[in-house]
C-alpha cells in the first residue's frame, strides 16, 4: 500500500462566546488543522490536532526515494 495523497487543512473556529483562562487569557478562536491520507488501495486516514487562538503555517516536506 502506497501513500497517493495528502491534504492538510487549516480551519480557524471563532468561539461565541469567548472563553478564557489564567494560561491564555481571553480565547476568541481556536485552530484546527486536519490531515487526510488517501492510499493506492482507496483506504483513507484523517487525523487532526488544535491550538489555542490562531492557525499558523505549516510546512510538511516527505522524503523522497532516489
Amino acid at each position: 500500500m502506497k501513500i497517493t495523497d495528502i491534504c492538510v487543512d487549516h480551519f480557524r473556529i471563532p468561539l461565541d462566546p469567548p472563553l478564557s483562562d489564567s494560561t491564555h487569557g481571553l480565547i476568541t478562536t481556536f485552530g484546527l488543522v486536519t490531515v487526510r491520507i488517501t492510499a493506492d488501495s482507496g483506504h483513507t486516514g484523517l487525523g487532526y490536532t488544535y491550538t489555542v487562538g490562531a492557525v499558523s503555517y505549516t510546512h510538511l516536506t516527505l522524503p523522497t526515494k532516489a
